[in-house]
């Protein structure tokens, strides 16, 4: 049987046009879930990204990513947050077209003994600003919250 020139162009364009992509399709991975710590509380801004690092995401408020990765290029997602210790999971032995990762990160905890602050000004009219509170005026203040941190963090310029 000849195939003349016609046939073969016909067979080339509709392998071109209907199994690449098919082909391109079955080489990316959708990889999905949430990120929580440790008491299933959802963590938000997590980076989760490949190693070669082409694709990335951030988890979103609710700790839900969604991470679409190249089969042939990613051999690992990370998931990295500054207050967590990072972790990363395997793709080689995935298989399917998707999967999903409910990511537990563990805390990252440090006791500081001392936070010392500094400022410094270049115009002298200006100063650094620096505050003494006296305890005693502290507990004349009326404030829904009953002890003296939790009135600190409500102060401008004072974070937990």
């Amino acid at each position: 049987m000849k195939i003349n020139w016609q046939t073969w162009t016909t067979l080339i364009l509709f392998c071109w046009v209907f199994c690449d992509p098919l082909a391109s399709h079955a080489q990316t991975l959708v990889i999905y879930g949430t990120v929580t710590d440790s008491i299933g509380q959802p963590i938000p801004d997590v980076a989760i990204y490949t190693n070669t690092k082409r694709q990335s995401t951030v988890s979103s408020e609710s700790g839900y990513f969604n991470l679409i990765v190249q089969r042939n290029l990613s051999k690992e997602v990370s998931f990295s947050h500054i207050q967590y210790f990072a972790e990363s999971i395997d793709l080689s032995n995935s298989s399917g077209d998707s999967l999903l990762i409910n990511m537990i990160l563990r805390q990252r905890t440090k006791i500081l003994n001392q936070v010392s602050i500094y400022g410094s000004a270049e115009n002298t009219e200006t100063q650094a600003g620096a505050i003494s509170i006296n305890p005693k005026g502290i507990e004349s203040v009326p404030s829904p919250f009953q002890d003296i941190s939790r009135i600190l963090v409500t102060l401008p310029g004072v974070s937990a």
